[in-house]
């Protein structure tokens, strides 16, 4: 995933460390849809690169089963997103209430990650911002009229125009930073694990190898070994530990990891017959992510990018540009404009009284629709995203076979106040989108249509609401003295001395934006403390040589 890059990179830069890197998925450098901006919504629909995941059935969403999305393939989700940088609000951070964890001690590392790239005429706060990180930004340049008006209305509706939403300015409208850079998605995998980065002799890189159980010494103390396979039902391959082991699989599939190997609640480990290790009832739990609905309105001809749809010589020859010069509709990010707010008087569980509620995308797209329904039509997407949600959720095992994709219930709209919050969420969104500025562009108004009541509102919105692919929370940070955590402010599980957990999954509160770099910081934070650590006495060993 998009931490175990940074993680291999970084650890193996000392020539006395030893690092293998396991990933059950490919290599990302032959993908197109990985590379080239606006192509990657076909990664979620290709189960070679995406772990085909679906909900449990939502009880508050008419019982649908969801889709989410999840990267299976070298640099994780960062290969499969909508490519905006944001650090999201320092008082996300500052609220975790954990020593080290600040934003103040976060943004460092924020800066390390990155060469920000300014574009011309885009003002940016430069002390939040790096250059020479691997890892390269810039900010969008290209935009539609569509983009532009958007951005207009919602100034005319009282929220005001910014730069760079990052650092102390977390409400606003404006145009995103992005790792999109000449044409080209600015892929971790690429940034992190460059071919000289591969070529050092203490790194290995694993594609194909689906972990499938960490090892532990009698007492449960020290992780001695990691298991993989290649295939289902193969040989298992067993690795021995010299140092540490760094699960960096996400906050699906860490806890997942965990659970499969002894840690995690005992009641649950012990219905699917799993010795356990450490009884941690923290595991899987405390699941938050950020979920949206749309609005979808059909524009006057000539300003969405549907039209490059309109016939095939126009497809053929913007498909060209996009691969082989870099340029054209195809290598722009699907989002080009978007506003951050906050819902005056409504139930808030921000993280501080001036962090946002929610954010609205505006895409120049008609995007998750029926193709054959809307064919030839050009058309605007509008997503309202719930940032700060109540509703949390879990995961757990369908079974003991690693195989099997763990159970996922993110319990949408289980708290009712993320749906009150939808409701005026969506009445504030249909105020920006009714300003001349931007309704001048539209013809007609596709989804939802005429909703009169708040009751309709809400339904509407367990109707539609969908995820925004940001997982977080299920193998939370904090004390012993908390039982629902599952690591400490090492990163280091609870009971064990050289096993830590390094992704989204250890957050114990999700940042209000998007996740990509603050995964990234808390990777290259990681780095740091493992690199600083006392090394533990434990000689390689290896049992099964592993041929990757």
């Amino acid at each position: 995933g998009t931490g175990g890059c940074v993680l291999a990179s970084r650890l193996s830069e000392d020539p006395a460390n030893r690092v293998l890197l396991l990933e059950a998925g490919t290599s990302d450098g032959n993908i197109l849809a990985a590379k080239i901006p606006m192509l990657y919504p076909r990664l979620h629909e290709d189960t070679r690169y995406d772990w085909g995941i679906t909900t449990v059935k939502q009880k508050h969403a008419y019982d649908r089963e969801l889709i989410w999305p999840r990267g299976k393939l070298l640099g994780g989700c960062s290969n499969v997103n909508a490519m905006i940088l944001q650090q999201c609000a320092p008082a996300d951070y500052d609220s975790w209430g954990i020593e080290g964890w600040a934003f103040n001690d976060l943004l460092p590392y924020f800066r390390k990650a990155e060469t920000y790239n300014p574009a011309q005429n885009m003002p940016y706060h430069e002390e939040l911002h790096g250059k020479d990180g691997p890892w390269h930004t810039t900010s969008v340049v290209d935009q539609t009229p569509l983009g532009h008006a958007f951005l207009d209305a919602c100034e005319k509706e009282g929220i005001p125009r910014v730069h760079d939403i990052n650092g102390h300015v977390s409400c606003g409208s404006l145009t995103f930073q992005t790792f999109s850079f000449n044409g080209r998605r600015s892929m971790i995998s690429s940034a992190y694990l460059s071919p000289s980065v591969l070529a050092r002799p203490n790194l290995t890189v694993g594609l194909g190898c689906h972990v499938t159980k960490i090892v532990f010494s009698a007492d449960g103390s020290v992780a001695e070994a990691v298991q993989f396979q290649t295939k289902h039902k193969g040989n298992t391959f067993t690795v021995r530990v010299a140092r540490e082991v760094a699960v960096c699989a996400g906050a699906i599939q860490s806890p997942q990891i965990l659970m499969l190997s002894g840690i995690g609640p005992a009641r649950h480990l012990e219905e699917h017959k799993i010795s356990v290790i450490h009884n941690l009832e923290g595991v899987g739990e405390n699941m938050a992510d950020h979920n949206r609905i749309p609005l979808l309105y059909e524009t006057i001809p000539g300003h969405s990018l549907n039209g490059l749809q309109a016939s095939i010589p126009k497809l053929v020859y913007n498909f060209y540009r996009g691969l082989v010069h870099n340029d054209g509709p195809l290598t722009r990010p699907i989002i080009e404009a978007a506003a951050y707010f906050r819902i005056p008087d409504g139930p808030c569980n921000a993280s501080a009284s001036d962090s946002p509620h929610f954010e609205i995308f505006e895409a120049p797209y008609l995007i998750n629709q029926d193709p054959l329904l809307l064919k030839n039509t050009e058309g605007t997407s509008v997503f309202i995203v719930l940032l700060s949600p109540f509703s949390l959720g879990t995961v757990r095992l369908a079974s003991s076979n690693p195989w099997k994709n763990a159970l996922v219930d993110p319990k949408v709209l289980s708290d009712s106040r993320d749906v009150e919050l939808f409701v005026a969420a969506y009445k504030k969104t249909l105020a920006i989108v009714k300003q001349p500025a931007f309704s001048k562009y539209l013809k007609r108004e596709i989804q939802p249509g005429p909703l009169s009541t708040d009751e309709e509102i809400a339904d509407y919105v367990r109707k539609e609401i969908v995820t925004t692919y940001h997982p977080a929370g299920t193998c939370k940070m904090g004390s012993k003295a908390d039982p629902t955590s599952v690591v400490d402010a090492n990163l280091i599980v609870h009971g064990t001395k050289n096993l830590r957990v390094v992704d989204a999954s250890v957050w114990p509160r999700i940042p209000g934006g998007q996740i990509c770099w603050p995964v990234i910081a808390t990777a290259e934070k990681a780095a740091d403390m493992i690199k600083h650590h006392k090394l533990m006495n434990n000689p390689p060993r290896y049992i099964v040589e592993a041929k990757l």
